[in-house]
């Protein structure tokens, strides 16, 4: 789940913005990001089975960054259904004739739902990295890097 949210999202979250010339970038994002929801649901609902009697019974005993790392897990996974379901309204909207006003509001929704999840992720990342006790200093180090990689893609652009 790491490598789709960590990185396979950012791809997405690229094409869209970048890559508006070309005719397919609606197409290449919303393939990137079904990618990254049909590799996350299943895996996140196989931990909460499997991990259902601590997360029922001993919630209250669980570490801080696990209980935070749970609840962020299915707040994003009702953000990413939401956002799945706004992506087709906005393509719906965009092929109609209906009118600009409702294209624009759902494109809104659309971009704002997409900013949070966006942001959300990667603090889920960040939680998920604490708790499996990963050498914080190399995660900043390659999100840095990450990050630095797509400053020079957008200056590029």
């Amino acid at each position: 789940m790491s490598i789709c949210w960590g990185v396979l999202m950012d791809f997405g979250v690229s094409t869209a913005r970048y890559f508006k010339v070309r005719g397919l970038y609606v197409i290449s994002h919303a393939v990137f990001f079904v990618v990254v929801a049909l590799a996350t649901m299943p895996m996140a609902i196989i931990m909460i089975v499997r991990n259902k009697r601590s997360l029922v019974y001993n919630f209250e005993t669980l570490d801080w960054s696990v209980q935070a790392h749970f609840i962020l897990g299915v707040v994003l996974l009702a953000a990413v259904v939401a956002q799945h379901l706004s992506g087709l309204l906005v393509k719906v909207a965009q092929e109609s004739t209906a009118g600009e006003k409702q294209f624009f509001k759902k494109r809104l929704t659309h971009r704002l739902i997409g900013y949070s999840v966006y942001g959300l992720t990667k603090l889920q990342l960040l939680l998920g990295w604490w708790i499996y006790q990963g050498s914080f200093g190399l995660l900043v180090g390659l999100l840095l890097g990450w990050y630095g990689l797509l400053v020079l893609l957008h200056a590029a652009l």
